[in-house]
């Protein structure tokens, strides 16, 4: 199962979205412009260009810019199973 946030932001200046084995994060830029980095990578995002944001282990990501963006936050929650009987 997952548990999914949505978010809708004025983007000005710094973000962070953090990331693990169990959260990720989906980017979509509505408008304006941002820089997405983390650990030395980086890439640029222009309005109506989206990303998906996710790593094997803790990982901060900063998207810096200015514009409105959407974003929603992933979640691994459990694993949706029932137990067995």
């Amino acid at each position: 199962m997952v548990d999914v946030t949505l978010l809708h932001r004025p983007l000005v200046g710094g973000m962070f979205c953090f990331c693990d084995v169990d959260t990720a994060w989906a980017v979509y830029l509505l408008g304006g412009s941002a820089r997405v980095s983390a650990e030395g990578e980086d890439f640029r995002l222009d309005g109506g260009d989206g990303a998906w944001l996710a790593a094997p282990g803790r990982r901060r990501f900063v998207l810096d810019g200015a514009g409105e963006a959407l974003l929603l936050r992933v979640q691994r929650t459990g694993t949706g199973l029932a137990p067995a009987q």
